[in-house]
């Protein structure tokens, strides 16, 4: 949730550096640490120079925020203990059903342990942050076009079109916000 609302934080700053006057339009103007922050976030997660239109963007990223805020607030109704699916039996540590708008974990999703298994803190953060964007952008966000690992090459090539529909670049940007780098806590680091 602390990373959630410092991505909703930073995108109102944002919202209002696009807006007409507010200081887009200013060539050599001084851009304050959160501005610049969360300029330099846009750009890394959501390769905001690609976007056509930056405040109707912003606008989206921040509903499906809002939305996947709404779902962790509401976790009681969204999220299930998974011991018998597939992706269970995998070790995935959780997933979204398609369409089915419930996010799953599995045992896969402990606490990172002395040996090695299990998931540290701040990657455990990132996923529960993440799959509830496959729930509030479906289908969207579980297209394989637009669902890129953070950790893939491709990442950094997809166009803002395709990322506002990347679960991976919603916990992402908040983490960026939060922490003020880009960090990428995810199942790419398990032990964090």
């Amino acid at each position: 949730m602390l990373w959630g609302g410092a991505a909703l934080r930073s995108l109102a700053t944002a919202r209002l550096h696009f807006l007409p006057g507010g200081g887009a339009s200013r060539p050599g103007a001084i851009v304050p640490p959160p501005l610049r922050i969360v300029l330099q976030a846009l750009e890394t997660h959501f390769h905001f120079s690609t976007a056509q239109n930056k405040v109707p963007t912003i606008d989206f990223i921040v509903g499906v925020y809002q939305r996947a805020m709404n779902v962790l607030g509401a976790s009681s109704q969204f999220f299930v203990d998974d011991t018998t699916s597939q992706e269970a039996l995998n070790g995935t540590p959780a997933h979204v059903p398609f369409g089915k708008g419930k996010v799953n974990f599995t045992p896969a999703f402990r606490e990172r342990t002395k040996t090695g298994q299990g998931f540290g803190d701040k990657c455990r953060a990132a996923m529960v942050l993440h799959e509830p964007v496959h729930i509030v952008d479906h289908p969207a966000a579980s297209n394989a076009d637009n669902h890129i690992h953070e950790g893939s090459s491709e990442y950094a090539s997809k166009p803002a079109r395709n990322q506002i529909h990347n679960a991976h670049s919603y916990a992402c940007f908040a983490q960026h916000c939060f922490f003020g780098s880009d960090t990428r806590f995810g199942i790419g680091k398990p032990d964090q």
